[in-house]
């Protein structure tokens, strides 16, 4: 008879108004568009106050350590991930998406 459509996306004032005497009433769906794709951006301070911290390990470290885990986590999710670096000087690699988007920002 139906096909197998949830309940919460049926829009019953829709379906009300079009129901004919006599005939099988046919729900009005709502349908729905996917998203784009969500963009994250990062960004790096590559100043010299991010030298700062143990000799082992400074905090520029434990950022890049930071951003590259960032942006494998958002590309797997299919996710854009771009990259702001800055230290004077910006230096930007623009939102994409897959491997060699992860391997552009692990060069950079």
């Amino acid at each position: 008879m139906f096909q197998a459509t949830p309940y919460r996306h049926v829009n019953w004032k829709a379906t009300a108004r079009s129901m004919l005497p006599h005939k099988v009433p046919q729900p009005k769906v709502n349908e729905f568009e996917r998203e784009g794709k969500k963009v994250v951006w990062i960004f790096l301070d590559r100043s010299a106050s991010m030298a700062l911290g143990p000799i082992t390990k400074s905090a520029l470290e434990y950022a890049i350590e930071a951003a590259t885990g960032l942006s494998c986590f958002y590309l797997e999710r299919d996710c854009k991930v771009g990259l702001c670096m800055f230290n004077g000087a910006e230096k930007i690699v623009f939102p994409d998406v897959g491997r060699k988007q992860y391997y552009r920002i692990l060069r950079e």
